[in-house]
């Protein structure tokens, strides 16, 4: 019983972990795309600069797709002032 009481809290602090680092992210992509010039959001501009954002060593990238997966057209249009969108990200859905 004890020991199922241990894998729980350690589910449990495992997923808080989780949400902590997808948060995380999810405020360095805003950042990244709110302090980046609106002209050097091409997308091999973007290729080049977005990797730093999405560095992380100990996630998988199962961990990283889920961690990205609230980002979409309608959230990056709701960070980014208006017109930022203006050119078409055809590898967002």
């Amino acid at each position: 019983m004890l020991d199922n009481i241990r894998l729980e809290v350690l589910d449990v602090a495992d997923a808080a972990s989780e949400r902590e680092k997808a948060i995380a992210t999810l405020a360095d992509v805003e950042h990244y795309l709110l302090s980046t010039p609106k002209e050097a959001l091409t997308p091999q501009q973007i290729q080049l600069g977005f990797k730093s954002v999405l560095q992380d060593s100990d996630a998988d990238y199962q961990q990283l797709s889920e961690r990205l997966a609230q980002l979409n057209r309608s959230t990056l249009n709701v960070s980014l002032p208006n017109g930022a969108m203006s050119q078409p990200l055809k590898h967002l859905p």
